[in-house]
């Protein structure tokens, strides 16, 4: 894609595109980006929405 190597876990999810990195849990969400020094964390709920409950994007 853009001249990077694309590389995927044993799950097919994107690992890595070049720039970024990628994590995952074990059902397969996103977790985590990684780009440089800066990391994304991402948080799932089990429950349906309700008013007030919503995923959480947290930077770090």
């Amino acid at each position: 894609m853009n001249g990077q190597a694309h590389m995927w876990d044993d799950n097919g999810n994107l690992f890595s595109d070049g720039n970024s990195k990628y994590r995952y849990d074990q059902a397969g969400h996103l977790i985590s980006t990684t780009l440089g020094s800066t990391t994304s964390l991402f948080n799932y709920s089990i429950r349906p929405f309700e008013a007030g409950h919503h995923p959480q994007s947290l930077l770090g």
